[in-house]
């Protein structure tokens, strides 16, 4: 999929926001996910030429986000 969208002009991003939010709608307080993510890609036309904070460019289709977290 990666390959397909940069042969389509896109530039990607992966986000991977932690699954525990500490002000979530009940307040509590322990975090029963442990390092658990949501895995998710951002695709958006090249031609928009914006820089996304927060978020790691995708550069390598073949290494995917989670294995830089595991290591």
């Amino acid at each position: 999929m990666i390959e397909w969208l940069w042969s389509k002009e896109y530039r990607l991003w992966w986000h991977l926001p932690p699954l525990f939010n500490p002000g979530n709608f009940f307040e509590r307080e322990e975090n029963i996910y442990g390092r658990v993510v949501s895995c998710n890609m951002l695709a958006l036309p090249r031609e928009l030429e914006m820089e996304i904070d927060g978020f790691v460019e995708v550069t390598d289709s073949a290494t995917h986000a989670l294995m830089r977290l595991s290591s």
